[in-house]
């Protein structure tokens, strides 16, 4: 018999407010019972088996530790994709589904356009655009080879295309040709953030992937724009996630290293979380 959506909350206690415990509840038993919500709710009790309540518990005991839900079931749902994801890679945020939607309505699909996306993690952006863009020529580097394993296995799961590099933006190796876009989004939180974070990011999600010092939080976009200067055609495009606390400085940092056109954009929270310009 299914365990109660409220007898749920109380287990779970204040480890997530809830809101957001009734959704992980509906989302891991639709996931152990491969069914849709209203299924559920109907037949719900029927599909629970002795052997389906032992995985449902033991999810439970791995999410009240900490552990992220994405992970403990090994995919989540981005830009409608299905992407397998593990502690190597971040898990795909809702605000990074708008980064890329703002790219696809921005341009004529039609285009052969060259793209790169940097610091591509779990490839849910290289993958999203290329998937909706057959047409363009899409790329995707990251430091850790890690991170490309799971990056590539999501490639050949979504069926698309993708050039791979194995590479540090810090100090590329690399041979790259002329791009019409560059998108990323790279490490930006500060560690002073860090007191302000919820346990299953810090104790999950890959700091690599997160971090940056605060001495020079803007330093991976500060080399972006440099490799942006040397790989962007004229006119071509910068696109980035960002720190809202940020967003200025950003401006500022962009406009020094020579581009124009400089657009910030607040996300569905009403927060400066991306960014766009184009090389002069």
């Amino acid at each position: 018999m299914l365990i109660s959506v409220h007898e749920f909350i109380k287990e779970m206690g204040s480890l997530y407010d809830d809101t957001e415990t009734k959704a992980l509840y509906y989302e891991i038993l639709q996931s152990i019972l491969h069914c849709d919500k209203t299924t559920l709710l109907i037949h719900g009790d029927s599909l629970m088996t002795e052997e389906k309540a032992k995985e449902f518990q033991e999810i439970v005991s791995r999410l009240k530790s900490g552990e992220p839900l994405q992970y403990i079931l090994g995919n989540c749902i981005f830009n409608n994709l299905s992407f397998s994801v593990n502690s190597s890679v971040l898990i795909p945020r809702p605000e990074t589904e708008e980064l890329v939607q703002w790219i696809l309505n921005d341009h004529n699909r039609d285009q052969q356009l060259n793209i790169i996306d940097i610091g591509t993690g779990s490839g849910c952006i290289a993958i999203s655009l290329k998937k909706e863009w057959n047409h363009a020529n899409v790329s995707a580097m990251d430091i850790s080879n890690d991170a490309l394993g799971v990056a590539k296995k999501n490639a050949q799961n979504n069926n698309v295309s993708i050039s791979f590099y194995h590479d540090n933006i810090l100090q590329t190796s690399n041979d790259y040709p002329q791009y019409d876009i560059i998108v990323s989004n790279p490490p930006y939180i500060m560690e002073k953030e860090k007191v302000n974070m919820h346990i299953n990011v810090l104790d999950h999600e890959p700091s690599i992937a997160l971090f940056v010092d605060d001495n020079d939080p803007l330093l991976f976009y500060k080399e972006i724009a440099k490799f942006g200067q040397k790989h962007l055609v004229n006119n071509g495009f910068l696109y980035f996630e960002i720190n809202e606390m940020l967003a200025n400085e950003m401006k500022m940092m962009l406009q020094d290293n020579g581009y124009q056109n400089i657009i910030i954009r607040k996300d569905n929270n009403n927060k400066d979380r991306m960014i766009k310009c184009q090389k002069k």
